[in-house]
């Protein structure tokens, strides 16, 4: 019978020693890629995270803001907007242009956790039956506290995502002012209709 290699157990004891070894080494293994895996989980959890969208204005649903928010739980430093093709109003304002904000030529020094920064657009009216882009890529990088570069964020955004949609009429505080405005109007007009009398 040929003789068998130094390193191959003899006996049943030295197998039992081989398995054990081995589930020792598989368990190692897991528990490193384990670890690694949390890591990596944790901390992208407490990355920020800056996003870009349309939202409707809570002064008017058909008010368009864009807006720049970190939904993640730590600050966002040199944030960055890159827009293509630019953003052009319907009406755009004099010396105002939409593309020459501050957020979009200089960037934004830093935004906290739940910190947004909210620009009006365009009103959904004006747009309507305009010949404008509807449609935005917008690229942003940011960096974390350490002063990592985070993994830009592109955003593939549509003016007219609301086109079509209906609303329910929402008396906020806003809808309040403008109420207790024309009320004011109407008021300051009555006096000033008796006082030629």
């Amino acid at each position: 019978m040929p003789s068998l290699p130094a390193f191959w157990p003899a006996d049943a004891t030295g197998w039992a020693t081989i398995g054990t070894l081995l589930v020792a080494v598989a368990a190692l293994v897991f528990a490193i890629v384990q670890l690694r895996d949390a890591r990596r989980i944790r901390r992208e959890a407490s990355a920020p995270y800056v996003i870009a969208q349309f939202e409707s204005s809570e002064a008017a649903p058909d008010i368009i803001d864009f807006v720049i928010k970190n939904i993640g739980v730590t600050p966002a430093f040199d944030i960055h907007v890159d827009v293509a093709p630019p953003m052009v109003r319907a009406k755009e304002i004099p010396k105002l242009h939409f593309m020459k904000s501050k957020p979009l030529t200089d960037g934004i020094k830093m935004l906290a956790p739940n910190q947004e920064v909210r620009m009006f657009f365009d009103t959904v009216a004006e747009r309507t039956g305009k010949e404008l882009p509807s449609e935005f890529t917008v690229t942003i990088t940011a960096m974390d506290s350490r002063r990592r570069h985070l993994t830009p964020g592109v955003f593939n955004l549509d003016v007219g995502w609301g086109r079509g949609a209906t609303y329910a009429t929402v008396h906020n505080m806003h809808w309040i002012g403008t109420q207790i405005e024309l009320i004011q109007n109407s008021v300051t007009q009555i006096a000033r209709s008796e006082t030629r009398r």
